[in-house]
């Protein structure tokens, strides 16, 4: 993978405010405008970090800031980061994340997806109709499909989940969906305490699936469908 083809994300309370294109050598990161991302905000400083590239590795390093910067929880001085890392900068969450292709890919077992942050309203309305399937699946931002085709179905932080998601506080594995003998599809909890699973708004520890529930980790928000 070129890491041409990365991009920066910026979020602000699970919002996203900017994407940037990964196209330099280095990208600078504070409170003074000339920063490549600009982030207006005193809990960070003016020249707060900077991403930049040796050979095939993205580093980030901090530039002395007042308030650190963190790399999966962790604060760091410099640190390699790669595809799916969470950075702390102020209370600005950034993420180097590789633009998927799945809504234009043929789903095979054991694709991992990412799933974006900002939940569409759009693919919410489609409860209110029957969404025609003839495979059981997950529907998420934007209407991305993921089908649902293993025994064991994972979902976390785990690059190797089927749905991968790169947020605080979740879990490699926060939750799991298991394919019983009797056809039905039952959702299994081992999130924290801080982003439990919740389905239709209510947290849950064990859950068999309807068609058409919402099952939300963190920010994050899927419609399983049967």
């Amino acid at each position: 993978m070129s890491l041409d083809q990365t991009f920066i994300s910026v979020s602000l309370d699970a919002r996203m405010i900017e994407k940037k294109k990964f196209d330099t050598d280095s990208i600078s990161i504070g409170r003074d405008i000339e920063n490549d991302i600009y982030i207006n905000n005193l809990a960070v400083s003016r020249f707060h970090a900077k991403i930049h590239k040796e050979g095939h590795k993205i580093i980030i390093k901090d530039l002395g800031s007042a308030n650190g910067t963190f790399v999966n929880g962790h604060k760091i001085d410099w640190a390699e980061v790669n595809i799916g890392d969470i950075v702390l900068v102020g209370k600005h969450t950034l993420t180097i994340d590789h633009p998927t292709k799945v809504q234009d890919e043929a789903f095979t077992e054991g694709h991992t997806v990412m799933v974006d942050r900002n939940t569409q309203d759009k693919f919410l309305k489609r409860l209110e109709t029957k969404i025609p399937s003839n495979q059981t699946k997950l529907i998420g931002s934007g209407g991305v499909e993921i089908p649902i085709q293993a025994e064991y179905f994972t979902i976390g932080r785990n690059p190797d989940a089927h749905v991968n998601l790169n947020e605080l506080f979740v879990k490699d594995t926060h939750a799991s969906i298991v394919r019983q003998a009797d056809g039905n599809f039952r959702i299994i909890n081992t999130g924290s305490f801080f982003k439990p699973t919740k389905v239709n708004g209510k947290k849950i520890q064990e859950k068999i699936l309807n068609s058409g529930d919402v099952i939300q980790i963190g920010n994050n928000k899927m419609v399983f469908v049967l």
